[in-house]
């Protein structure tokens, strides 16, 4: 985990506070509101297409 907070660190998304816990900076909270709307809004997008039937191009809820 440790080289995975050091690059964080490099590309100032979490900076340490008081010596003993890392917390992110404005520029990493901005960067994770940024990824939980794109993740969110993923997460809608499959949810419409995560029945669809490939083979035979259809929806499988279609039958209820």
């Amino acid at each position: 985990l440790e080289p995975i907070l050091e690059w964080l660190m490099v590309k100032e998304y979490v900076e340490i506070q008081d010596k003993e816990k890392y917390i992110p900076t404005e520029k990493g909270r901005e960067s994770l509101k940024l990824f939980l709307a794109r993740y969110t809004e993923f997460l809608n997008i499959f949810d419409i297409y995560c029945a669809v039937d490939l083979e035979k191009g259809e929806f499988a809820f279609s039958n209820y």
